[in-house]
């Protein structure tokens, strides 16, 4: 390492404010290791960086001592110096009211949030006293919440309080080993979110339901030209398919006839906060199998459940050996205020149709054919199935995504 080479050291390094300081503090000439949970988005922020950046991308739970002890140790191997740290990695929780807050979220949110700081910061100091030049700067990423908090975010705005707290105190014990410390307090800010398609595609070979009609997507016009000059023809296509095809919603009119059809849907219903249930290989969904996830249902208005069955998607049996829900967990459902429900199979249930029954008749929207349910994980996220306003219509094909702010 060169006498003028600065390293820092950015968690969160992966996405948002992270990412975005970690290319800046590169383009200062830094050499910045970065972390955050996952691999590939540190590798992605590397790739921004360029072929020219010097950077060490090192995937870190900076809530456990022994990962962040061997982060601290191969920081000191490759580089043997930390001149900057700048604490951004953090999580927020559901925004419940303060007495529903779930113990695992509020220890979640302190592991990343506080903990999380406090032992970066705690390694940092043992390495920034003993270098040579001595000394560093510690920023930390406190938050407006740390001043004006925001309805139902009581674990976010302790652990941001509490930040804080450790920056006063860091800065204090500090100063005899010319370490510095700050604080930024960042209101709203846009960060990237992944998207995650939920929709199977629709081609003419995707599957009907069996009786159904095929899905038919025809040319009516078709172009060659690949510029700008003058258009001697245009791509324009026709397709034709049952409603209930592909990924697809199904409204209350679908099983009521005095029920709301799909267009009468608010698009307001067909997006929001969701959770995924992963109740994996299992051929009926009862309500006791419901009851270990009531507290994370009561508290979204979306629920989808992974059964892993959507792999089975264009073999034959897939109409017919799906999984199936039981009137009574449909009921738990409706009870729990689940406003709309997702599964990875062709339908809620098989004739007589209880569950669709149950569920429709408290006008509880139903997204069947969910795809990649698997890839979403434990959080919660958003959750978006926008249908077709087919006027006077009992359903529609949707294109339904998560969204994860990483």
């Amino acid at each position: 390492m060169s006498s003028h080479e600065k390293i820092a050291l950015v968690t969160g390094a992966g996405s948002g404010i992270g990412r975005h300081s970690a290319l800046a503090l590169i383009k200062e000439g830094y050499a910045v290791v970065l972390v955050g949970r996952r691999q590939e988005t540190l590798d992605e922020t590397a790739t921004l960086a360029g072929d020219n950046a010097k950077t060490l991308a090192v995937p870190t739970d900076v809530g456990n001592p022994e990962s962040v002890n061997a982060l601290f140790a191969h920081i000191k191997e490759q580089f043997g110096r930390l001149d900057v740290l700048f604490n951004n990695a953090g999580r927020g929780a559901p925004g419940v009211p303060l007495e529903e807050v779930e113990f695992e979220d509020w220890q979640s949110v302190v592991a990343v949030n506080l903990t999380g700081a406090f032992l970066c910061t705690q390694a940092a100091f043992k390495l920034m006293k003993d270098q040579e030049p001595q000394g560093g700067r510690i920023i930390n990423n406190g938050s407006v919440s740390a001043t004006a908090p925001r309805p139902n975010s009581a674990p976010y705005t302790a652990t941001k309080h509490a930040i804080t707290g450790l920056t006063k105190s860091t800065s204090l014990d500090g100063r005899k080993y010319n370490i510095a410390c700050g604080q930024i307090d960042i209101g709203n800010a846009a960060t990237d979110m992944r998207i995650i398609d939920l929709s199977h595609p629709l081609t003419n070979e995707t599957p009907p339901f069996p009786g159904d009609p095929p899905v038919e997507i025809k040319i009516l016009a078709h172009t060659e030209q690949t510029g700008r000059e003058e258009r001697q023809s245009l791509n324009c296509g026709l397709v034709s398919l049952p409603i209930h095809c592909a990924t697809y919603m199904d409204a209350p009119y679908h099983f009521y006839a005095d029920r709301p059809t799909i267009d009468q849907i608010p698009l307001g219903a067909c997006t929001g906060p969701a959770i995924v249930l992963h109740i994996v290989d299992q051929a009926i969904i009862d309500a006791a199998q419901l009851d270990s996830f009531t507290d994370a249902i009561k508290k979204h208005r979306h629920v989808l459940i992974h059964t892993g069955w959507y792999r089975q998607w264009g073999r034959e049996h897939y109409f017919t050996d799906h999984p199936v829900l039981t009137a009574t967990a449909a009921q738990l459902l409706v009870d729990a205020g689940v406003e709309l429900l997702g599964v990875d199979f062709p339908s809620v249930d098989l004739p007589p149709h209880e569950a669709h029954l149950v569920l429709l008749g408290n006008d509880l929207l139903i997204v069947e054919n969910l795809t990649n349910l698997a890839a979403i994980g434990q959080r919660p996220f958003d959750f978006s199935a926008i249908p077709l306003a087919i006027v006077g219509r009992d359903g529609s094909p949707v294109r339904a995504f998560a969204r994860i702010d990483d």
